[in-house]
């Protein structure tokens, strides 16, 4: 969790480029699954700055008592191309 005090400082984009660069590189994962409850639009505009908006489901989400919500799947091949532009723009934070 990042505090609310934090938010619009560009934790939550370091944050997630690192676990993302952390589970494809250093445990080989094949393929990530994130998801988020249809009210959580800080999320959704943290997932369309970084380049995944294009990816974004409305479908059936695995936790909570919320049935539908926002999914994102993507993979390493994916990751890197998002990678990739977000430097070209100046936006990769590691």
């Amino acid at each position: 969790m990042i505090a609310k005090s934090q938010w619009r400082k560009g934790y939550g984009l370091e944050a997630f480029c690192a676990f993302t660069e952390f589970a494809f590189v250093a445990l080989g994962i094949s393929r990530i699954r994130t998801e988020t409850e249809l009210t959580n639009e800080p999320w959704r505009r943290l997932m369309h700055a970084i380049g995944l908006g294009q990816f974004e489901r409305q479908q059936k989400v695995t936790y909570g008592e919320m049935s539908i919500g926002y999914t994102w799947h993507f993979d390493a091949a994916i990751w890197q191309a998002i990678k990739e532009d977000m430097q070209k723009r100046g936006k990769w934070p590691l």
